[in-house]
């Protein structure tokens, strides 16, 4: 356990800050501090809920296994021996020499009281310990601090938000709705940049501008709490690729994990934070910089402004009272411009209890009507959902059950695994089934055990001993399957293969050497299995289909093209993801005079610019790209839907995707029904 703080003598507690201690005004600190703290989160709760209860300090502490964020509010001479404090005890350990103190006046917003306070969780001193600093979830499990966006100072986040366009730049909010909703970073068009100060620091000489017709924008995630950000940035991870995202929190926090969730999981590693968030930029730029409106606090001071910095520079802004920002939000009721949540008492969405802006006027005509029908408040996204579910149409009467086939060295688990976001967002359409190929791909470490495997089987069923079960023993620890296979695997599982004109066209007289094709891909030399795999998928559609469709990723895509259209009266449509058309199985027997496939397809592929795209056996994300389409050439255009995307050699889930798949499955359900 850790050992108490330190309690100052009498004499010593002006010095250090005793609870009796009072000065001129209160003040807020703001910090946080992302430090190891597994296994000892109860121990470092029992030493803030003394040191600060000693020295009179109330407001919110929040301890997890990854750090501690505080907002407390007391007398400077309070505050700043607690920062002493907590930079000699063992709580953080070495990493509170890091540490970002924030300070700034604590005084309420005109008109609070207690029940705000109370609110606001300021009233008194409360300790929590979460399971994570952020909230963002299980899904952002994997992404730590370590992985987080390259920290910025003011001056270079400021001039790298004015130097961006809209083509390269983005600028992304990881604060809720309703904290964007009345104040934000807004880029100006760059004439008006060049007026303002252009890319300079606070007090040098504008640099100068190139003209743009668009300056970069700024991305508001319209979600109630951060847990909402990482199915945001899913929706959203086209218009983030490629882009360079510079993000900003109220203190920086939120960003640290979110930039980390958005380098880890998506991919986007052009990313980087304004260090101290807005407070920092706010102390260097004032009303001079990006910013607009007015900063959302959690306490009862509800939103800041841009006020004059503290001793130290450590400025956190003024109370609402003080109200010099320009107004960026609207009311809710009538549209008129406002910006202020303490207008008549913090209004509420009936629904969601999400925070409303609302003037006084509509403040005050709700209230009246707060006992009839329609006298509750509807946040802007409770109304967009409400809108969302009246346009959609009404669900098929039974799921449309799909056969899917892995790609090469995968297994049906494997794809399961690797589908199970898009089995989330479609559950309530398809109702997905995963098959295994038949060929099994070993190393020849793996071949050689097998062989000596076999040989102990084949003598003990000499001597009377177990069956010989030959190829079959024993698998491979990982399992790695295939649907198509070169001749050398083929001939390991199966023996010698016989000649096949048509199967081994373009290969050498001993069958090893690749042609011109196999040489440029691996695919082409898998030429081998077809016969084995289609007898397989004969016995997984006997045993449990019917299916409606079948969806193939990489390999099995080729294999899946091939399946539908030579089994229609199986299946009615095929989805195909990074494909390619094979020659052991191609989509139409008559492939040479230009006929194509008329089952209704929906093919999904990257377009090659993902940074570091390699698909199915190596090749490059061009490459891979011009082979999904020649395959998409091969089925009919009028019932064809094509999804190009710049994520690489996956299946995407972000929302302007997820339209396009759904509006193709709802069409097969439609047509599954009426048939």
């Amino acid at each position: 356990s850790l050992p108490p703080p330190a309690q100052p003598m009498a004499s010593d507690a002006a010095e250090e800050g005793a609870p009796g201690d009072v000065d001129a005004t209160r003040q807020v600190l703001l910090y946080y501090c992302y430090a190891p703290l597994a296994g000892r989160e109860r121990d470092v709760a029992r030493w803030y809920e003394r040191d600060c209860g000693a020295r009179g300090l109330v407001g919110r502490v929040r301890v997890a296994a990854d750090g501690a964020n505080a907002t407390l509010r007391g007398s400077e001479r309070q505050l700043r021996a607690h920062q002493r404090a907590l930079g000699c005890a063992e709580a953080l350990g070495t990493a509170a020499a890091g540490v970002d103190f924030k300070y700034g006046p604590g005084e309420a917003a005109d008109g609070a009281d207690g029940a705000l306070a109370a609110q606001c969780g300021v009233d008194a001193l409360h300790v929590r310990v979460t399971g994570e600093l952020v909230t963002l979830g299980p899904r952002a499990a994997r992404a730590t601090v370590a992985d987080a966006g390259v920290h910025l100072s003011a001056q270079e986040w400021h001039a790298l938000a004015n130097a961006g366009t809209a083509a390269d730049t983005v600028l992304i909010d990881a604060r809720n709705a309703y904290e964007s909703a009345i104040g934000r970073f807004e880029v100006p068009a760059a004439e008006a940049r060049a007026s303002a100060g252009g890319d300079a620091g606070p007090g040098g000489t504008p640099a100068p501008t190139a003209a743009v017709e668009r300056p970069p924008p700024t991305l508001t995630p319209q979600i109630r709490q951060m847990s909402d950000f990482a199915q945001w940035a899913e929706d959203n991870e086209r218009a983030l690729r490629g882009k360079r995202c510079l993000m900003y929190c109220t203190g920086g926090v939120r960003c640290e994990r979110a930039s980390a969730y958005l380098r880890k999981e998506l991919g986007v590693l052009d990313c980087y934070q304004l260090s101290g968030g807005v407070h920092r930029y706010l102390d260097a730029y004032g009303t001079r910089g990006l910013f607009r409106g007015k900063l959302f606090v959690y306490d009862d001071r509800l939103a800041t402004d841009y006020g004059t910095t503290l001793g130290g520079g450590e400025h956190c802004g003024r109370g609402s009272g003080g109200g010099t920002s320009e107004a960026v939000g609207e009311c809710l009721g009538c549209g008129a411009p406002c910006s202020d949540y303490a207008v008549g008492g913090r209004q509420r969405c009936g629904k969601c209890r999400m925070l409303v802006v609302a003037c006084a006027a509509c403040n005050g005509a709700r209230a009246a009507a707060a006992d009839q029908a329609g006298g509750q408040w509807e946040c802007a996204l409770c109304a967009a959902a409400a809108a969302e579910r009246a346009r959609a149409p009404p669900p098929p009467q039974r799921r449309l059950r799909v056969l899917c086939l892995h790609g090469f060295r995968q297994t049906g688990k494997q794809l399961r695994g690797r589908l199970a976001k898009l089995r989330g967002k479609l559950g309530d359409l398809v109702d997905f089934k995963f098959a295994d190929a038949p060929h099994l791909l070993l190393s020849p470490r793996e071949w050689n055990e097998r062989q000596r495997a076999r040989r102990r089987l084949e003598c003990a069923d000499e001597q009377g001993g177990p069956k010989d079960e030959g190829h079959n023993a024993p698998a491979p620890a990982a399992p790695r399957r295939a649907w198509l296979v070169g001749r050398e695997d083929h001939e390991r599982l199966y023996g010698p293969v016989r000649a096949s004109p048509e199967r081994d066209a373009g290969a050498g007289a001993e069958g090893g050497a690749e042609d011109a094709a196999a040489a440029a891909t691996v695919w082409a030399a898998q030429r081998y299995g077809w016969e084995q795999s289609l007898a397989r998928l004969d016995e997984v559609t006997a045993a449990a289909g019917p299916f409606d469709g079948v969806l193939g990723f990489s390999q099995g895509a080729a294999v899946a093209a091939a399946l539908a259209s030579r089994r229609p009266e199986s299946f009615s449509f095929v989805v195909l993801a990074s494909g390619f058309e094979s020659p052991a199985a191609p989509v139409v027997a008559d492939s040479a005079d230009g006929a194509v496939s008329a089952v209704p397809s929906l093919h999904i592929y990257g377009d090659g610019s993902a940074e570091g795209d390699v698909g199915y056996g190596g090749a490059d994300g061009a490459r891979v790209a011009r082979e999904a389409e020649a395959l998409a050439a091969r089925f009919d255009a009028a019932s064809r839907v094509v999804v190009r995307h710049r994520c690489g050699h996956i299946m995407p889930t972000d929302k302007e995707a997820l339209v396009v798949y759904r509006k193709f499955l709802l069409g097969q359900a439609a047509a599954t029904a009426s048939s």
